[in-house]
């Protein structure tokens, strides 16, 4: 998903009149700052995630004893 939005965001925009306050402006680099850390918070949840599962089985092996 984050590499569709990424094409996404970065598709050339029409030509927009002068006065626009977004004329020429590239937000290409701002993008890729936001994905980096999306990907990075995904990566920290699933690790976290990794670890609640390991602990949960801990917990739950220890209470059949």
């Amino acid at each position: 998903k984050g590499k569709t939005l990424l094409d996404v965001l970065q598709r050339p925009q029409p030509p927009a009149d002068s006065g626009s306050l977004t004329a020429g402006a590239d937000y290409s680099q701002a993008v890729r700052g936001v994905l980096e850390v999306v990907h990075e918070v995904v990566h920290q949840y699933r690790r976290l995630e990794g670890l609640l599962q390991h602990r949960k089985l801990r917990l739950h092996q220890r209470l059949q004893l």
